[in-house]
């Protein structure tokens, strides 16, 4: 009778780890592909993160918002200046021309 018993919980141990091991081994084999997977996406990242920080050095350099301002503000001061220079050279060529007009002109 004894032996009934113990073969009856043997048998229910034994259904039990069966199942235990059927679902671990589905749960550690669906995980698999997916661990795969993100091993490939942290060498995805790193290329990103390696791009980024390239773009960013980059950028570093390059003037800001404010200085791209002043720097026009700094141009449209030259073009006024170079506008006088321009009306100024302007009346020194007549005035040159006029001179060496009247020092062309045969003598009466």
């Amino acid at each position: 009778m004894e032996f009934d018993v113990i073969s009856k919980w043997l048998g229910l141990i034994s259904i039990i780890m069966s199942v235990v091991t059927a679902v671990w081994t589905l749960i550690s084999k669906s995980t698999k592909p997916f661990d795969d997977k993100l091993t490939g996406h942290d060498e995805e990242l790193k290329k990103h993160d390696r791009r980024i920080q390239k773009v960013e050095d980059e950028l570093s350099h390059l003037p800001s918002k404010n200085e791209v301002h002043d720097i026009k503000l700094a141009i449209a001061r030259l073009e006024g200046h170079f506008g006088k220079l321009e009306a100024s050279a302007a009346a020194t060529e007549r005035t040159v021309r006029r001179i060496d007009d009247y020092l062309r002109e045969e003598p009466k």
